[in-house]
């Protein structure tokens, strides 16, 4: 799938419709979309044919390659490195597929939603939060996209020790927790040419007990070939087919996401949440209540 994801965006980033692509190479288009939906597998030679012939980048062909080496497995390894950042480039390709997005984080404010300041407090000054994540995932966008794609659901999941215990200077602190209530991915941290419609901000309270989530940070992308979690770790990431298990055993039994639902406040409970903790942090008289948060008490 991971494979599929990579060759769609290679082929939409030139802006190559599937016939007009398959006129120009042995492949016939019913193939090409077995490819990108993830049915079948390329061969490597094939690969490397058409990543010619669409004429991406050699860094972008390189990494197709790489997938292209394990395209059978459910869970890839995607090395990188500060200038190959192969997991970044990866996880972006199955955002354009994606209809819907989970992301969970249960330390931090989630990376499309932290402002520059906050991510410099948490990569070190050597960072230059000027630019935010973009530093180093610029190299890997798209050329010329067709058009934005639209992420139609995000859930965003944070644990409440995110923002009990946020990164950052106390005024850092604030305008971070401030920024999660009006619900916008950040333009400085979001991908580039990726649209998103309203997300909903669910807090998981720390008194939630043990859940799978408690194992560390997690993405889902909902695609059209199927599920897709990613994993970072460091300059790496893995990717997994979450519908795809060895054991054959039914999602709802082990999955992290509906234990994230069944133990997450309510949108509204998670904003006031957020609220209670952005107070404590504000110097001076309180911030004005946002208007979708209810009064209580």
């Amino acid at each position: 799938m991971l494979l599929g994801c990579g060759l769609r965006t290679a082929r939409k980033a030139k802006g190559w419709k599937m016939r007009e692509l398959a006129r120009e190479t042995p492949v016939n288009a019913a193939l090409f979309n077995c490819w990108e939906l993830g049915r079948r597998s390329p061969h490597l030679e094939d690969v490397i044919a058409l990543s010619t012939k669409i004429g991406i980048t050699t860094a972008h062909r390189d990494r197709l390659i790489r997938l292209a080496r394990h395209p059978e497995e459910d869970s890839v390894l995607a090395l990188g490195a500060p200038d190959r950042p192969d997991h970044l480039a990866v996880a972006e390709d199955c955002a354009r597929r994606s209809s819907r997005i989970d992301t969970w984080n249960p330390l931090l404010v989630p990376p499309m939603f932290q402002i520059p300041d906050y991510t410099a407090a948490l990569t070190g000054p050597r960072r230059d939060h000027r630019t935010g994540t973009h530093a180093c995932t610029e190299s890997w966008a798209p050329d010329r996209p067709e058009s934005d794609a639209l992420v139609e659901a995000v859930t965003v999941y944070i644990g409440e020790h995110a923002i009990a215990h946020p990164i950052g200077a106390r005024h850092t602190a604030f305008r971070q927790l401030h920024y999660l209530l009006e619900a916008e991915p950040h333009p400085l941290t979001r991908p580039r040419r990726l649209r998103f419609a309203a997300p909903r901000i669910r807090v998981v309270p720390i008194r939630a007990g043990y859940h799978q989530g408690l194992d560390g940070a997690v993405t889902r992308y909902h695609t059209e070939a199927g599920l897709i979690d990613y994993r970072p770790g460091g300059f790496a990431g893995t990717f997994t087919a979450p519908d795809r298990n060895e054991y054959e055993l039914p999602i709802d039994a082990f999955d992290v996401f509906n234990q994230l639902d069944t133990v997450a406040l309510s949108t509204s409970e998670s904003a006031e949440l957020i609220y209670d903790y952005a107070l404590r942090l504000k110097p001076g008289p309180p911030p004005a209540r946002p208007s979708h948060i209810a009064r209580t008490g």
